[in-house]
């Protein structure tokens, strides 16, 4: 491979990339980082973790929004989200899921800071306590009536009977 000087350039390494097994991939296991983790913001990305049930090592997911930019930009903010939990995988707590979030921005976004900010909000984000029963500011939900107990049903109006 050549680069645009006609300088050699050694394709990447698998020792340099991120493995397949320590990303999350799928929608539910987002959902259930989202629904169960504990959240933490800093000045440049929010994260999102939860401690692993079965330990398979920590995993990470990166949720980028259309409000950061074009296609470029969201895909470049990605890359470095990805290298800084590569860079600081070690310094992490162990066996979590991690979901990282970038807060909407102008300017570029340093790599440095954001190793130093995942760090220091994944260790904030296990130390808050989720409450363990239902949220305080919410109401509980209103029981459905089974079918078959004479419930009517309110989406279908009734004919008339002539």
């Amino acid at each position: 491979m050549t680069d645009d000087a006609g300088e050699g350039v050694a394709p990447s390494s698998p020792r340099h990339q991120l493995p397949s097994r320590s990303r999350l991939h799928q929608t539910r296991e987002f959902q259930r980082v989202y629904q169960r983790g504990s959240r933490a913001s800093g000045e440049w990305i929010t994260v999102v973790c939860m401690r692993q049930m079965s330990p398979r090592g920590t995993r990470l997911g990166v949720s980028v929004s259309k409000d950061n930019g074009s296609a470029v930009r969201r895909n470049k903010i990605k890359r470095l989200l990805r290298e800084a939990f590569r860079l600081e995988r070690n310094e992490l707590p162990q066996d979590l899921d991690i979901v990282l979030i970038p807060k909407t921005r102008e300017d570029a976004v340093p790599l440095p800071a954001l190793r130093l900010e995942l760090r220091r909000l994944c260790v904030r984000a296990l130390e808050t306590k989720r409450q363990s029963g239902p949220r305080r500011d919410r109401r509980p939900r209103e029981q459905k009536p089974s079918p078959g107990a004479g419930a009517v049903d309110a989406r279908k109006p009734k004919r008339d009977q002539r």
